[in-house]
């Protein structure tokens, strides 16, 4: 139906536009970017062990 395709065109641009990223949405970003750093710390620091050890 293109009426529905029209009306969750428009949807997506209201949000799009009213929507900006506000300091909530900032802080779970920030909050993935931390888990994130904190696994590839994890994984670094791992890879480190296991060299040394096989040294």
């Amino acid at each position: 139906r293109p009426g529905a395709d029209a009306a969750g065109q428009d949807e997506e641009g209201v949000t799009a536009t009213e929507r900006p990223p506000d300091e909530s949405e900032r802080e779970a970003v920030a909050e993935v970017l931390a888990e994130l750093l904190g696994a590839v710390e994890c994984t670094l620091s791992g890879a480190e062990q296991q060299n040394e050890s096989d040294n």
